[in-house]
């Protein structure tokens, strides 16, 4: 089984918990792909760079069996690769750390499952 991590990285909340679910999966020795990890952008990259980062996104969310998402904070990006996902019938099981109130509709009728 391999899973796709998903989250932004972009503030200490999201960064906290992209690795909470990442020491998760690595102390149960988990194939995963982690954007965060395993993609190297950085500001002034060319627009190509960009679209292999991309690309590499999209092939690697085909060849998962499922997705783990952070929705810390909101990432627009997370919420991309969430959508894309379900489309393509990955199930997605969405992290919500810090949540406060009702998860949103469209996020958990779609999800496998809400933590």
């Amino acid at each position: 089984m391999k899973i796709y991590t998903a989250g932004g990285w972009f503030n200490l909340l999201q960064l906290t918990a992209m690795k909470d679910i990442e020491a998760i999966l690595n102390s149960n020795e988990v194939d995963y792909f982690s954007p965060r990890l395993h993609n190297k952008g950085v500001p002034g990259m060319s627009d190509e760079e960009w679209q292999d980062i991309y690309q590499r996104n999209i092939d690697e969310l085909h060849e998962c069996d499922i997705i783990i998402a952070s929705t810390e904070n909101k990432d627009m990006g997370t919420i991309f690769e969430c959508g894309y996902a379900t489309a393509i019938n990955k199930p997605v099981i969405y992290y919500a750390p810090n949540l406060s109130g009702d998860f949103n509709l469209m996020l958990a009728k779609s999800a496998w499952a809400v933590a």
